[in-house]
């Protein structure tokens, strides 16, 4: 907690939190983003690239950032990706960009905002919004989020597009997890805000406990069984024993 709050007072400071022109990881190898809840006007955003490696469930991608060379700031993110078929060598072709993706970043462009964390925090609604809805937005955002390979956000979609079997209440208490967990704050921050959304997010000490080095071969494997862990505190009773048939993905992570 310490060490989340001394960084939150370094990137939302009034003076230097507008030097970050953005900041730039890959820690969660899927194409997601961050915002900063109190950050000064002018502060960059947070942004999440998907993983090179199918070995976290995804096709690999890579991304084109256009900058600011003077600023620092942000214009633009292009993703670029292979899918997998089989032994056949990989076929990089364009994916999507941002701005004609998005119509609220390309908006945020054009009034001359940026790509802010402002801009951010907007999306984080706006998608939550679309989810409710069933919209396209979110539906974009799902599909790219391990570039063109079920995931969890396709499977707890609203729309006819990828239309599971899980309850609404299931998946309101996912989505809303999801949305907390891109606010940055403190763990006990997001158990808070997925609380409202009646999620239960808890930390396994045992699973915790048994997790492996970064460099075992082990990791990959657990990190799926974690995955299946959050499910189980989320979905319906009812729900838990039928989870890998409703999400298939997550049956084929578990496949030997």
């Amino acid at each position: 907690k310490q060490y989340v709050q001394a960084y939150l007072d370094i990137v939302q400071d009034a003076h230097l939190g507008p030097c970050v022109g953005a900041q730039l990881f890959g820690h969660v190898h899927a194409d997601e983003f961050r915002y900063l809840p109190d950050a000064p006007p002018g502060a960059g955003p947070i942004w999440l690239t998907g993983a090179i490696s199918p070995v976290y469930l995804c096709n690999p991608s890579f991304r084109l950032v256009e900058y600011d060379a003077s600023t620092g700031s942000i214009l633009n993110v292009k993703v670029f990706y292979a899918e997998l078929k089989g032994e056949q060598p990989p076929m990089w072709r364009f994916g999507y960009d941002l701005l004609s993706t998005y119509p609220i970043m390309l908006d945020a462009v054009e009034t001359g905002a940026g790509l802010s964390n402002s801009a951010f925090r907007n999306f984080a609604v706006r998608l939550y919004e679309s989810w409710e809805r069933g919209g396209a937005e979110f539906d974009t955002f799902a599909l790219w989020y391990k570039t063109r390979f079920d995931n969890d956000l396709t499977c707890v979609a609203q729309s006819v597009a990828y239309n599971s079997t899980l309850s609404p209440e299931t998946k309101r208490r996912y989505v809303g997890s999801f949305i907390c967990a891109v606010r940055v704050g403190t763990y006990e921050d997001f158990k808070a805000c997925a609380a409202s959304y009646g999620a239960d997010v808890g930390m396994d000490e045992a699973l915790a406990a048994a997790w492996p080095g970064v460099d075992s071969p082990e990791a990959a494997t657990l990190s799926v069984r974690a995955r299946l862990r959050h499910w189980t505190r989320i979905a319906l009773t009812s729900e838990r024993a039928g989870l890998p048939m409703i999400c298939e993905h997550v049956l084929k992570a578990l496949s030997p």
